[in-house]
């Protein structure tokens, strides 16, 4: 799993498009009694897609402005 790091602008973006992708498999370790503290809501995933949706918009710009 992509780690978020701070010097790295895309990190965030890159953690949260692997969450979203192993949604079934976080979903199923987290529903282990002990690290069921650590499971996410339907809310809390609806706000991982939508903090992925914004931030691919800033990723897609980086990207473009790299490469000029």
């Amino acid at each position: 799993m992509p780690c978020d790091v701070t010097l790295r602008w895309n990190s965030t973006y890159d953690m949260l498009v692997f969450a979203i992708e192993y949604r079934k498999a976080i979903d199923k370790i987290s529903g282990d009694r002990e690290m069921r503290k650590y499971e996410l809501d339907e809310e809390e995933w609806t706000i991982v897609q939508q903090l992925c949706d914004i931030l691919e918009v800033r990723r897609s710009f980086v990207v473009m402005v790299a490469s000029t």
